[in-house]
C-alpha cells in the first residue's frame, strides 16, 4: 500500500501503538510497522519517544477509531486527569 493511499476499515492488518514523548504527551497511531513508523515521526517531524505498546490486530482502522480521537494527550504525573492537546 502506497504512502498516501486511503485505508478502509476491514482490511488493514497492523498494529494499533502508544508513544511516550519526550515532552510528557502521548501519542495514540495506527501502522504496519510501528517501530518505522516512531523513526519516520523523529525524522520528519522531530518527535523523539518511546514505543510503550503496540497492539497487532486484524484491522487496525477499526481500532484505532476505538481509541481517543485525538492524538497528543497529557496524563499529568498527580493526577488521573487527562489534559487534551490541540483542541
Amino acid at each position: 500500500m502506497g504512502k498516501y493511499n486511503k485505508q478502509a476499515p476491514g482490511d488493514t492488518p497492523g498494529y494499533v501503538y502508544l508513544l511516550h514523548c519526550e515532552n510528557g504527551l502521548y501519542k495514540v497511531g495506527r501502522s504496519a510497522w510501528p517501530e518505522t513508523r516512531v523513526t519516520e515521526l523523529r525524522h520528519q517531524n522531530g518527535i523523539r519517544g518511546t514505543l510503550l505498546w503496540k497492539l497487532q490486530c486484524a484491522d487496525m482502522v477499526t481500532t484505532r477509531a476505538f481509541l481517543p480521537r485525538p492524538f497528543l494527550i497529557s496524563i499529568p504525573r498527580r493526577t488521573s486527569r487527562l489534559t487534551v492537546a490541540g483542541l
